[in-house]
């Protein structure tokens, strides 16, 4: 019986840190997908997290419960940091996006300063005070009393979740209809790590005293990878869509019946400079194309001006029909000559 407080933890953690793998397997297979990179980082970070609670667990002596404990605090931050690069990636649409460089200064800063600081936390304890065992038992878990850099991380980890939440958050108020419910369910997954954390922090749901926070990853990934699946939530556009509307010089947007766009190339997003979210949202609202909205009604003005600095366009109007059904338009810009 002395065992099972450790062993429950540690079955569960290292079942989740495996089923982490899987997940990342499946997503690798799925077509690019904006975001995916991250998504993947955020599904290993959270594999380094749950991995390294498992072996604190399974270590014997105190000393070596700590420096797994510093060594953990890797997926601790990375988990949340990579989530909000996949939220801002998934949200502007662009498979393409290059990672921002304040993203990955402060990551790296983080990430540096935080293992120099806990693997040197016996000359000043700024991560960790005293640390005593919890029971009398061998191997038994450890409470740390935490010191002021603790408190940098926790703030840290919280901005980078509530930036994820409000980035999804936005994608809803910028969408509409399919593409609307299509952010509502990734909102909703998104929220199983405040729900897990609040359960802890309450006690309301920690299971042998764990802290099921980095396991929620492991469901919220998951959840995020059926809706990838079965709903083609971040592929807006079928899996058809090929590189041949990025291959285009001239700037090409496609529209479904509703007038939502949902397939672009550079050249029509470089026409917004105002927009920073264009795919799901309705041609109709977006200032920038506002000299389009002839478009929707099948009638295009001859040359309309767009960009900065304007410049002058013929749209051309190619009606979509899928199974004699009116699917949409595609929309070409040629630059008058």
């Amino acid at each position: 019986m002395d065992d099972l407080f450790a062993n429950q933890p540690v079955l569960l953690l290292l079942a989740s840190t495996l089923c982490v793998g899987v997940v990342v397997m499946l997503a690798q297979s799925l077509p690019l997908f904006p975001g995916r990179t991250a998504f993947v980082g955020l599904l290993l970070s959270a594999a380094i997290w749950t991995g390294g609670v498992a072996f604190e667990y399974l270590e014997i002596s105190i000393p070596g419960k700590i420096r797994v404990a510093e060594l953990t605090w890797i997926g601790i931050l990375l988990t949340p940091g990579f989530w909000a690069l996949f939220s801002w990636q998934y949200v502007k649409g662009d498979i393409e996006q290059p990672v921002p460089r304040l993203w990955l200064l402060g990551q790296s800063a983080m990430l540096v300063l935080t293992l120099t600081l806990g693997l040197t936390n016996d000359s000043h304890h700024l991560l960790y005070g005293d640390v005593h065992p919890l029971g009398d038992q061998l191997g038994a878990p450890l409470t740390y009393a935490h010191g002021p850099w603790f408190y940098v991380l926790v703030t840290y980890i919280y901005i980078m979740m509530v930036a994820s939440l409000l980035l999804m958050i936005d994608g809803i108020r910028r969408s509409t209809g399919k593409y609307r419910r299509q952010y509502v369910g990734l909102t909703l997954a998104a929220l199983l790590p405040w729900a897990a954390n609040f359960g802890f922090l309450t006690g309301w749901f920690a299971p042998a005293g764990l802290d099921t926070a980095p396991i929620s990853f492991l469901f919220m990934g998951a959840l995020f990878y059926l809706l990838i699946r079965r709903r083609q939530l971040f592929n807006l556009v079928p899996m058809a869509r090929s590189a041949l509307i990025d291959s285009f010089a001239e700037p090409m947007l496609v529209l479904d019946a509703q007038g939502v766009i949902t397939d672009l190339n550079g050249a029509a997003r470089a026409l917004a400079v105002t927009e920073p979210s264009l795919l799901g949202r309705p041609l109709a609202e977006l200032a920038d194309f506002r000299p389009l909205r002839a478009v929707l009604s099948g009638e295009p003005e001859e040359a309309v001006l767009l960009g900065l600095p304007p410049r002058r366009y013929h749209p051309m109007v190619m009606p979509l029909v899928v199974q004699e059904r009116d699917a949409g338009l595609m929309v070409i810009l040629r630059a008058a000559r």
